[in-house]
């Protein structure tokens, strides 16, 4: 065994070739030749060779712990493209790039505290190596690039690569001003050092939790007017923030990755636009590695709760198994129905709200709800392809839609394909199941078209008395579809009469004397609308009724109504009638007494005067008449 070097002991954090490197300065011959002369070569040294680690270990006096420590913080090959690395796998790229990082103050006191031959001193720190460290916290200095080598032979050949730029180092030219270090430097220093990890991060290898902040928080931090290809983040201000997200735990990520979907609010911001690089890196470099799978799973969910992404899609290494939303467009594209009638539709529907401005490609929904909507949609026709499914005429299905039998999907008139097949359908059906046969040219018998006509009642009407029993529906055999089912002539004079005697028997049974627009007549207003503004802004009183034959709202007035209108207000009719003055006279009196119509807060309810305004000028003016 060769001399020893019992004061060359391995620095802290120190690597495998720093540590032969700096035993070969010592002994003044180069590190491959100093190998050699213990047994092996320095490749094999760079391998951790078992034998060559055993010979180090022999001629250094290395203790197992020493030893473990080195090999610890140098990494060691694990795999294809891995490296262990302080007991956790790493991707190799993340240790070994071909430039060399490390703190110049470091390596300047090292030489300071063992004066002499400074390549003997100065030893390179394994954690350097991590690309995902950017700062000495000894110095608080950042790690700088101290050499660059494609060759790993060559690279890792300390001594002669420190032996070019130890007079840079000894002199100071490499430092740079001090960093104001991160909750996220110390956090990864922490747990390089001792493996202990107090944040929600540590259930995740730590190759993946680094990876993850610092592409999380380029994210976090990009401009989001800014293509993620053209855009530059800071990498230490990278990887803080996303850190200080990360560090909360699965559903802080998930929040964080939800409100930067929202802020992709553009037409064509798509997810991999949204998220840029971490979607990529998610998506292409990490996809075989399996301790990415969570921060895939959370960027997946926030994907599919904002993007309507279809089924079979393949998304950040998964194929979606089921669509979860659909946008105006995926389902235009899917149904074939044009986007605007789709989007009347659902809003319709309940699916947007009115004036929802989101262009239509982001303007989203759940497609399981809505799913039997876009299949009706899609099967929906025109009237004129309705008439021809149900064997009627254009003018009886304009009757049908007129009397409310037939409804369309949608209100809204400028779309044409709002019919349902299947109403028609249905409804052909369940006359048929109502109608007895007739013969061809039956006498008595009239198409149902031809009695609504005859009888002026809407078709509707004539349909529900069919359904309630009170008319009876034939059919001719001869006559496919709706055109053929045909009434009794008799029947619908019989049923007519009787409602209309059933109607006026209604009418009579309302409360009150008249409607609110027989007095508005009574009392000289053609306009019936004068009278229910007076009523409805709470000057004159009414009860609200369902008329019996209209089926619509009416307003009515019984005696004590009219008698308290009649004692606040007074009209150019009522005045004429109580006076016996003329028309004219009495608006002259009114214009030169000053006495105006009633109309507070500037409303206008029509040629209407108080009572008490306007009767003493026309009492006095009548009683100088009669003297």
């Amino acid at each position: 065994m060769s001399k020893l070097f019992p004061r060359l002991r391995p620095v802290d954090r120190e690597t495998l070739p720093s540590l032969l490197s700096r035993l070969a300065a010592s002994k003044g011959v180069k590190a491959p030749d100093l190998a050699l002369d213990m047994g092996f070569s320095f490749k094999r040294l760079l391998t951790q060779d078992d034998e060559a680690l055993e010979r180090l270990q022999g001629w250094g006096k290395l203790s197992d712990d020493e030893l473990a420590q080195l090999r610890s913080w140098t990494g060691a090959h694990a795999g294809k493209v891995t490296t262990l690395f302080r007991g956790e796998v790493f991707g190799s790229r993340a240790l070994c790039s071909p430039v060399v990082r490390g703190c110049p103050i470091c390596l300047q006191e090292d030489s300071a505290a063992h004066p002499g031959d400074p390549l003997a001193a100065m030893a390179m720190r394994g954690h350097w190596q991590l690309r995902e460290v950017t700062i000495c916290l000894r110095h608080l200095h950042p790690l700088v690039a101290l050499w660059e080598e494609d060759d790993p032979v060559k690279r890792l050949d300390i001594q002669s690569q420190l032996g070019r730029i130890a007079d840079y180092i000894l002199d100071g030219s490499l430092r740079q001003s001090q960093l104001i270090p991160s909750t996220y430097d110390v956090w990864l220093d922490h747990r390089l050092e001792t493996g202990e990890d107090p944040t929600r991060l540590a259930r995740h290898t730590l190759y993946a939790a680094t990876v993850f902040c610092r592409l999380f928080g380029g994210e976090l931090l990009r401009p989001r007017d800014i293509g993620y290809r053209q855009a530059e983040v800071d990498l230490r201000a990278a990887q803080a923030a996303g850190f200080e997200q990360a560090r909360q735990g699965e559903a802080a990520i998930r929040q964080a990755l939800e409100e930067l979907a929202v802020t992709a609010s553009r037409a064509l911001v798509e997810a991999p636009t949204a998220f840029g690089w971490l979607f990529v890196k998610l998506s292409h470099d990490y996809r075989d590695l399996r301790e990415f799978d969570i921060f895939r799973d959370i960027l997946r969910e926030v994907i599919l709760s904002v993007w309507p992404v279809a089924a079979g899609e393949f998304l950040l290494c998964r194929e979606v198994s089921e669509r979860r939303l659909h946008s105006v467009r995926t389902a235009s594209l899917e149904t074939g129905v044009g986007e605007v009638a789709l989007e009347q539709f659902l809003t319709e529907a309940g699916a947007f709200t009115p004036g929802d401005d989101r262009p239509r490609s982001r303007r989203t929904f759940p497609a399981n709800i809505y799913a039997p909507l876009l299949a009706e949609v899609a099967s929906l026709v025109t009237a004129i392809s309705l008439a021809q499914a149900m064997g009627a005429s254009k003018g009886e299905v304009e009757a049908l839609i007129r009397g409310g039998v037939l409804t369309p999907r949608t209100q809204n008139a400028s779309i044409k394909l709002k019919w349902r097949i299947q109403d028609g359908l249905a409804l052909n059906a369940e006359l048929q199941a109502l109608a007895v046969p007739i013969p061809s040219g039956g006498q008595g018998w009239e198409r149902l078209q031809a009695a609504s006509a005859r009888a002026h009642m809407p078709v509707g009407d004539i349909i529900s008395a069919i359904r309630a029993g009170e008319l009876q529906v034939g059919r001719v055999a001869a006559d496919e579809g709706y055109h053929g089912f045909s009434v009794l002539k008799s029947s619908v004079d019989r049923w007519r009469k009787a409602r209309a005697d059933h109607a006026m028997r209604a009418v009579d049974a309302l409360p009150g004397v008249m409607s609110a627009a027989e007095f508005a007549r009574s009392i000289g207003f053609r306009d019936k609308g004068r009278i229910e503004a007076l009523i409805e802004a709470g000057h004159a009183e009414a009860l609200e009724t369902l008329h019996p034959v209209t089926r619509r709202t009416q307003l009515r007035m019984t005696e004590a109504h009219i008698a308290s209108f009649h004692e606040k207000f007074l009209t150019l009719t009522t005045m004429q009638t109580e006076t016996g003055l003329h028309r004219n006279s009495i608006l002259s009196l009114l214009r030169t007494a000053s006495v105006g119509v009633f109309a507070p807060e500037g409303l206008d309810f029509g040629p209407i005067y108080l009572r008490q305004e306007a009767m003493p000028v026309l009492l006095t003016a009548s009683g100088r008449e009669k003297r």
